[in-house]
């Protein structure tokens, strides 16, 4: 067998409706060959193959890639009593560049905060570096590392006014991906800091914080 082609047939399982979407070659010895397939597959049983052959450079297999990412986070909260009502909306989106051992990218967000007297709504952007302890790359299940992000923004106040917002969050992370896919879930945890600035007070916040994403990578 050429050492630059491997020959990989398209399995078909007898059994009805399961089917081997991805075969992944381990290590190949003589005309014997140890597979990872997407399917479950049973010692001793017998798998009809088609009858092409498909011809794939062996340099050139490749899962999907985790080149870029995106990553998209909400929190609804609505809360009231006798006399309070507090409701709120967070939306965050991030975009990834990955670089296996790093990953940055920019950031948007909206905030939405009702005390039950009107709105008071709150705008950033910004960035995150990520650095990847586990590496990030095909085939790993689990990513974690430090984390650092930095924000902008505004607060438009219900009274008409005005203020400058800053964010800046550093923490850790850990990266899931969902079982043979390229989606992932994205948990972590920081100490958050910001900084509100008006035309006659600033006002600095501290303390702890925890984020969840959903993320896809392609």
């Amino acid at each position: 067998m050429s050492k630059s082609k491997i020959f990989i047939f398209t399995v078909f399982m007898i059994v009805q409706s399961v089917q081997a979407s991805t075969v992944t070659v381990r290590k190949i010895k003589g005309r014997q060959a140890i597979i990872e397939t997407s399917a479950a597959l049973e010692v001793g049983q017998t798998y009809e193959l088609q009858n092409e052959q498909i011809s794939i450079d062996a340099n050139g297999i490749k899962s999907q890639s985790r080149k870029n990412s995106l990553q998209l986070g909400a929190e609804l909260q609505s809360l009231t009593a006798a006399n309070v009502q507090d409701n709120r909306i967070f939306i965050s989106a991030r975009y990834g560049w990955n670089f296996e051992y790093f990953e940055i990218g920019p950031t948007i967000s909206y905030q939405s905060i009702d005390l039950g007297a009107g709105t008071d709504s709150d705008f950033f952007a910004g960035g995150y570096f990520d650095y990847n302890i586990q590496k990030n790359k095909n085939q790993t299940m689990y990513v974690w590392g430090p984390t650092f992000n930095l924000e902008v923004g505004t607060k438009q106040l219900k009274s008409g006014g005005s203020a400058s917002l800053m964010n800046a969050d550093l923490g850790g992370f850990l990266t899931w991906y969902l079982s043979g896919t390229s989606t992932a879930l994205r948990i972590q945890g920081a100490y958050h800091y910001q900084k509100i600035t008006t035309p006659t007070t600033d006002t600095a916040l501290t303390g702890l914080m925890s984020k969840a994403y959903l993320v896809f990578y392609f």
